[in-house]
């Protein structure tokens, strides 16, 4: 699922459920034998969302034991974000805590130039309702 995604650069626009901008641009690449998927995105690196810059830097890695994909993903702000990988069909699905509530980041295969994305609720292994909805395009280098 994530072949698609991997050697290439992604960038998205869009506003946030509380009328913020949102802007990221991330590039995945594979490591160690393709045992990890590296993440490395791009966006507002302050709360005023004046300035742009490295804001991300994620990892996913199958878990043998559990059976289930990982992910970790820090941020400029020094907080980490943890959780699984869902797999469903066309969609990849980053499945977290967010304070006390179940949120996901979904990752919707359209072509492949184009997934859709949005960070919704997720209580149950159900989507609902969404904070933002946009999608990342291929940067053509």
């Amino acid at each position: 699922m994530f072949d698609p995604l991997v050697g290439k650069t992604w960038k998205a626009m869009g506003v946030w459920g509380d009328g913020t901008r949102f802007e990221q641009k991330t590039t995945f690449r594979y490591e160690l034998s393709g045992t990890l998927i590296i993440s490395k995105s791009k966006g507002f690196t302050n709360r005023e969302q004046t300035a742009y810059g490295n804001r991300n830097f994620g990892i996913r890695q199958y878990d043998t034991k559990n059976k289930k994909i990982r992910f970790w993903e820090y941020d400029i702000f020094g907080s980490l974000t943890t959780g699984e990988v869902i797999m469903q069909r066309n969609k990849i699905i980053y499945s977290y805590k967010y304070g006390n509530s179940n949120m996901a980041d979904v990752w919707e295969f359209v072509d492949e130039k184009t997934y859709s994305f949005k960070v919704v609720n997720f209580d149950n292994g159900k989507i609902g309702e969404a904070y933002l909805s946009t999608e990342f395009s291929l940067v053509e280098d």
